[in-house]
């Protein structure tokens, strides 16, 4: 996986594709909700949001501030890798 930053300051995360377009696939994005003071950044998979995207974004490599591949063993890999739609866990004993 990969993290791309883009000039709006939206962050988005997914497999990196160059071929037919640079773009991601398997994606997810960053959200911020300051008002939100127990979790204020949440990840999402980005074709789970309420306008129902496809599941690849084609990006304009001139809005592209940086590129950098996410460590498998870090967090959000481990993230991903356990829960890839993002489902919050139902709660156990109910």
């Amino acid at each position: 996986y990969y993290a791309v930053y883009l000039m709006t300051g939206d962050i988005y995360f997914g497999k990196l594709s160059y071929f037919p377009h640079f773009g991601l696939r398997n994606v997810y994005t960053l959200q911020v909700n300051p008002q939100n003071q127990d979790s204020p950044i949440n990840i999402q998979k980005f074709s789970n949001v309420f306008w129902g995207p496809e599941d690849y974004m084609k990006l304009n490599r001139d809005q592209v501030v940086w590129v950098t591949r996410l460590n498998s063993a870090g967090q959000l890999a481990g993230l991903i890798k356990a829960n890839p739609n993002l489902i919050p866990p139902s709660p156990q004993g109910q």
